[in-house]
């Protein structure tokens, strides 16, 4: 399932979930070939469970996601 679109520049991220990465932060702009995961956070099928997606200046995105430890952190 695909979530929390978030407009950047010219790309849009947003969460998906796979059985790989679980849920991370995904990007594109508009294109199969561009449309790629940002990073695995928590490596493997571990989710970081991202929340809270914000465009910072149409230049920048923020959010939370879960770290290794299970705490909420600012990406």
């Amino acid at each position: 399932m695909v979530s929390q679109l978030t407009a950047v520049g010219t790309r849009v991220y947003f969460t998906a979930w796979t059985a790989e990465s679980g849920e991370e932060v995904w990007q594109s702009d508009g294109t199969v070939a561009t449309t790629l995961r940002v990073a695995d956070l928590l490596a493997g099928a571990t989710s970081s469970q991202p929340r809270q997606l914000t465009r910072l200046d149409n230049t920048w995105l923020a959010f939370t996601a879960r770290d290794s430890a299970g705490q909420d952190q600012l990406w």
